[in-house]
C-alpha cells in the first residue's frame, strides 16, 4: 500500500461544483502535443486494445470452466489495471487506514474518461463487478464480458426492480464480488463533480453492504469524454473507509450522497482529502 501526501482539509469544504456555468478543470495542452497525439495513434490505443483484449482472450474461456471471481484477481484485473500506464504519467494511491482490503462492499467512483474502469481494476484489490443499465448488455462483445463478469443490470422505473437488485446484491456479496459504481450517473463534461445519486447507495443499503469512496484525481486531464489523444499527467486515487449503510432511513441516504459528493469534489478539483468523520455523521446520528 503506497501513500501519496495531500493536504487535509482544514477549511469548509467547498461547494459540489455542477456542470452548468462553472468553468471546466484545466487540461494544459503544450508544445509537446504533437507528439502525445503520435503516440496515441502508434503506442497508447495500440498497446491498450492489446492488453485488453489480452485479458479477455485468456479469462473468458476459463471461466466458463471456473468462476469469473476466483480468477478475476489473478489474472484479467492486473492485466487491465495495467492499461493506464500507457499514459506515460506517474501513479499513485492512497488507501484509508480504516480500509478493510478483504471486504465486499461498494465502491462508488466519479465517471471520467473510459480508463474508468481500468483505474478501479488496479485500485480494488479484490474481485468487483459493475451496475450498469440493462441495454448495455445487449452491446455485441461488450455486453456478452459485462455478463461474463457478473454485472449487474438496472432498467429505471421497472416495477420490483429495487427488491431484485437488492437479492443481485446480497448474491454479489455471497460469492465475494464487490460492485462499482457510478454515482453520478455520467461522466462529466468539465471535469468536475456532478451531484451524487442516491440509487447505489440504497441499493448498498438494501443488499447488506457498506459504501467506499473511491476518488480519482488527473484522469480529465489524461484522457476526457470525447477526446481520443492520450496526455502524460499525475493519476492519483484516493480509496476511502468502509461507511455503513445499514439501517439508515432514506432521508439519511441522501445527506450521505451529498456528503460523499462533496468529499469527492474536494479531491478531484482541489487535491484535499477531506474529513472522514464527516461521512460517518450520519451513521453515528443513525446508531444514536
Amino acid at each position: 500500500m503506497r501513500l501519496n501526501p495531500i493536504a487535509v482539509l482544514s477549511e469548509k469544504p467547498s461547494p459540489v461544483g455542477a456542470e452548468a456555468g462553472v468553468d471546466a478543470l484545466p487540461v494544459e495542452i503544450g508544445p509537446w502535443d504533437a507528439l502525445y497525439k503520435a503516440w496515441s495513434v502508434v503506442g497508447a490505443w495500440p498497446l491498450a486494445i492489446g492488453m485488453m483484449s489480452l485479458a479477455a482472450g485468456t479469462s473468458l474461456p476459463l471461466s466458463l470452466l471456473i468462476p469469473f471471481e476466483k480468477t478475476m484477481k489473478a489474472l484479467p484485473q492486473p492485466i487491465m489495471g495495467a492499461v493506464p500506464w500507457v499514459a506515460l504519467g506517474k501513479r499513485s494511491i492512497t488507501y484509508h487506514r480504516d480500509f478493510d482490503p478483504k471486504r465486499v462492499s461498494m465502491f462508488l467512483m466519479n465517471h471520467t474518461s473510459t480508463l474508468d474502469a481500468h483505474v478501479a481494476c488496479w485500485a480494488i484489490p479484490h474481485a468487483f463487478c459493475g451496475v450498469q443499465h440493462q441495454h448495455h448488455f445487449d452491446v455485441p462483445v461488450y455486453g456478452w464480458l459485462m455478463k461474463r463478469g457478473n454485472g449487474i443490470g438496472v432498467i429505471k422505473g421497472k416495477e420490483g426492480q429495487a427488491q431484485w437488485v437488492a437479492d443481485q446484491v446480497r448474491d454479489r456479496a455471497r460469492r465475494g464480488i464487490s460492485i462499482l459504481g457510478f454515482p453520478e450517473g455520467r461522466r462529466t463534461q468539465n471535469g468536475r463533480i456532478l451531484p451524487f445519486r442516491k440509487g447505489l447507495l440504497i441499493m448498498a443499503r438494501d443488499g447488506g453492504l457498506p459504501v467506499v469512496p473511491l476518488a480519482v484525481r488527473g484522469l480529465w486531464q489524461i484522457l476526457r469524454k470525447g477526446e481520443w489523444v492520450v496526455r502524460p499527467g499525475a493519476l492519483d486515487v484516493y480509496v476511502g473507509p468502509q461507511i455503513e449503510t445499514q439501517g439508515l432511513d432514506d432521508t439519511q441516504i441522501e445527506q450521505l450522497a451529498a456528503k460523499l459528493s462533496r468529499f469527492t469534489s474536494d479531491y478531484v478539483e482541489r487535491g484535499i482529502v477531506g474529513d472522514v468523520d464527516e461521512l460517518r455523521d450520519v451513521t453515528r446520528l443513525q446508531r444514536g
